[in-house]
């Protein structure tokens, strides 16, 4: 089932808002580098918003760092959601790593493998 137009706007709305919030930097120091919020999708209740997030960052230890980082701070997140929109309840927060970026440069890479080098035509 899609989601609703009221949910695809809150979720943008929640994307802004952190997006924002991760200019301006945390006091943690996890949570530090290129992150990116690529999605916020949002139950149909607006109880939970599962934030999609990607980190520029090959270890995967580190990645799970930054996400941990997260975790902490969703209290912080959410009373700034609260301030911002105006929402009967503030959604949850659930933070997960969006793999989609690292899957679409494998299949790049896969595709630049596969490519025939050297073929000639045959005179």
């Amino acid at each position: 089932m899609s989601e609703s137009r009221r949910q695809y706007r809150v979720g943008e709305m929640i994307r802004d808002l952190i997006s924002s919030l991760l200019l301006k930097g945390f006091r943690d120091p996890r949570v530090q580098g290129f992150i990116t919020v690529t999605k916020v999708s949002i139950t149909s209740d607006l109880t939970l918003a599962r934030v999609y997030v990607s980190i520029m960052k090959d270890d995967p230890v580190k990645q799970q760092d930054v996400l941990d980082g997260l975790k902490k701070a969703s209290g912080y997140i959410k009373s700034n959601i609260a301030k911002e929109l105006a929402l009967r309840h503030t959604p949850d927060l659930e933070f997960k790593l969006d793999t989609s970026l690292d899957f679409t440069e494998r299949i790049d890479q896969l595709l630049k493998e596969s490519k025939p080098k050297g073929v000639k035509k045959d005179e």
